[in-house]
C-alpha cells in the first residue's frame, strides 16, 4: 500500500506505458499525415474521429492539458453554435420573465382579474394573490439569469 501512486508501483507503471504508447501512436499519425495527401471526406472523416478522441480525452478530468484543444469541423460548429444560442436565449427568456413579474405589478388591474387581498396596506390597496403570482414569476426570472450567467461565465465553449 505504500507503493500507491510511486513511480515503482503497478498503477504507475501502467499509467507511464500508457502515456508512452499513446505518444508514440501520436507521433506515428502526425508522421503519416505529413507524408499522406487526403481528398475533402478523408479530412472530415479524420476530423470527427479527433474530434470523439478529444472529447474522450476532456470528459476525463485527469486530461487537463486537452480542454483548449480546437478541432474545427461541421457538426463541431453546429454544436457550439446551438449550445450559444440555447445559452443566450435563456438569458432573454428570463430578463422577460423579471419585466413580466415587474410589469404586472405595476400596471393597474382590473377588478375581476386582482382576486382578493390576503394583506390590506390601507383601506384601498393591499397585497393580492396577482401580487404573489407575480412576484413568483419575477424571482423564476431571477433564478434562471443567476444560473444562466454562472453557467456561461464557466462554460468552456464561450
Amino acid at each position: 500500500m505504500e507503493n500507491f501512486g510511486q513511480k515503482g508501483s503497478h498503477a504507475g507503471d501502467m499509467a507511464d506505458h500508457s502515456k508512452e504508447a499513446v505518444e508514440k501512436r501520436l507521433n506515428e499519425l502526425i508522421s503519416i499525415l505529413s507524408k499522406t495527401r487526403l481528398d475533402e471526406h478523408a479530412v472530415s472523416q479524420l476530423q470527427e474521429k479527433l474530434n470523439i478522441a478529444n472529447e474522450l480525452l476532456t470528459r476525463d478530468a485527469s486530461h487537463t492539458a486537452f480542454p483548449n484543444l480546437k478541432l474545427k469541423s461541421p457538426k463541431a460548429r453546429r454544436y457550439t453554435f446551438a449550445r450559444k444560442l440555447s445559452r443566450v436565449l435563456k438569458l432573454l427568456v428570463s430578463l422577460l420573465l423579471i419585466l413580466l413579474g415587474f410589469g404586472m405589478i405595476i400596471m393597474p388591474a382590473p377588478e375581476y382579474f386582482e382576486m382578493f387581498t390576503l394583506f390590506y396596506l390601507n383601506p384601498n390597496d393591499g397585497v393580492t394573490i396577482m401580487d404573489v403570482i407575480s412576484l413568483i414569476v419575477a424571482f423564476t426570472g431571477v433564478s434562471l439569469l443567476i444560473t444562466g450567467l454562472i453557467r456561461f461565465n464557466n462554460d468552456p465553449l464561450k
